[in-house]
């Protein structure tokens, strides 16, 4: 009896195409795919979609949009809430796309962001144990926005416990008809797909509770147990 041999295609945009040999006879199954913008330090209901999918593909090729979860994050400090902005270089000016674009370091903008990553965060339960890894990341980030982005990604996969299988756009693809695609991130917090439930929150005693900030804000303040809210957390009807 002759065995079915898998085999594994790469196309030109990314997308995973897994064949099964039998006889004469093709079946092709796609799998899952979401297809994301690669943002900076992604926020919370961004991060159900990375948690809850096992094949991940990262938007790099579209032409660069200004003002949006690309270089910014949205932090809970004691004063409220803190929107840190990665200073960057379109080389290309308005035609630069996302995997062009560079990390603007005259300023020192990674020790403003660091610092005030630890100041809204000092307090909260679990920084203690990942603070001397982001101070190290933090320490020297030069090069493509899009490869520091996708280093803080794969650094909170890792202490979320969660592995799914990243690619990266390798052209630009206006509509995908067999993907999910949230390629738009909204610029307002409150706009969410998710149910996101109450945790503690640093300054739970004075300030009411807010969803979907930064992923280090549930990092932080649940730690090993980040992982599980982000898995559970179910669509919103």
């Amino acid at each position: 009896m002759r065995s079915h041999r898998p085999f594994l295609l790469h196309l030109g945009i990314g997308d995973y195409v897994y064949v099964i040999l039998r006889l004469k006879h093709y079946t092709i199954v796609e799998p899952d795919i979401i297809i994301l913008p690669l943002a900076y330090l992604p926020s919370i209901d961004h991060y159900c979609y990375i948690a809850q999918n096992e094949n991940l593909l990262f938007e790099i090729h579209e032409t660069y949009p200004k003002q949006t979860c690309r270089n910014r994050t949205t932090i809970y400090s004691a004063n409220g809430t803190l929107r840190l902005t990665v200073p960057i270089i379109k080389v290309n000016g308005n035609s630069t796309r996302t995997h062009e674009v560079i990390i603007d370091n005259k300023s020192s903008w990674n020790q403003v962001h660091y610092r005030a990553i630890c100041s809204a965060y000092n307090n909260s339960p679990f920084f203690l144990y990942y603070k001397d890894v982001f101070a190290e990341i933090y320490r020297h980030p030069e090069g493509r926005l899009i490869d520091f982005n996708l280093l803080l990604i794969k650094l909170v996969n890792k202490f979320l416990k969660i592995n799914p299988k990243i690619n990266l756009t390798t052209d630009y693809v206006r509509d995908y008809d067999s993907f999910t695609d949230k390629r738009v991130c909204s610029k307002d917090l409150s706009h969410y797909d998710h149910h996101l439930n109450k945790y503690n929150q640093v300054f739970s005693d004075r300030l009411p509770f807010l969803p979907n900030l930064s992923i280090l804000d549930l990092l932080f303040n649940e730690g090993p147990y980040a992982g599980n809210y982000l898995r559970s957390a179910k669509l919103l009807q």
